[in-house]
């Protein structure tokens, strides 16, 4: 029930209904919580999503300490879980202009990847994330790298899969192409 919840908060979130989302990932974050008042390690999904509408609120104090409480609890349930708190806690650094924050976040981004070896997708993952906040910056470099060993600075045919990619990957290359167009655009 815990993850059905969450996974339907999420996808409210991100049809941008935001109230909706949040409502739903405080429903999941309470079956999560067991009689005692402490959080189940699943919570984390439901804290890092509730940080993320924070940040879109401007919440960013809200947000990072929802995202950190996610952090630890990601650390005793899963790894790869670890790899979207950082995301978001990159986006928070970005909101504040604390390129540090990002900097570490990107890292710890890095280790989970390099960790959770059930599939490459999480290091691509990491690869755009970090072109994406190159570009925030205005470091062109690694991000045309980036494009270029992924097959983004040529025409795509977008109604064709490319070869050797898995179902994944061909639905990550629509985040793909939002930095893609960020860089086209810098």
């Amino acid at each position: 029930a815990v993850s059905a919840l969450a996974y339907r908060a999420e996808l409210v979130r991100r049809e941008g209904k935001l109230r909706q989302a949040q409502s739903q990932f405080l429903q999941a974050l309470d079956l999560a919580t067991d009689k005692r008042g402490s959080r189940m390690p699943i919570a984390n999904r439901m804290l890092v999503g509730l940080g993320d509408i924070a940040r879109e609120w401007n919440d960013l104090d809200e947000a990072d300490r929802y995202v950190h409480e996610g952090i630890e609890l990601a650390g005793r349930w899963s790894q790869a879980d670890a790899l979207s708190a950082n995301l978001v806690l990159a986006r928070i650094g970005q909101a504040r202009g604390d390129w540090e924050a990002v900097h570490k976040a990107l890292r710890a981004m890095r280790q989970a990847a390099v960790e959770f070896k059930a599939t490459e997708a999480d290091d691509r993952i990491a690869d755009m994330v970090e072109a994406w906040m190159q570009i925030a910056q205005g470091e062109l470099d690694g991000p045309r790298r980036w494009a270029e060993r992924y097959g983004l600075l040529r025409s795509v045919d977008l109604s064709r899969s490319v070869a050797g990619e898995d179902g994944f990957a061909r639905r990550l290359r629509k985040y793909e192409f939002s930095v893609a167009a960020r860089l086209w655009i810098a």
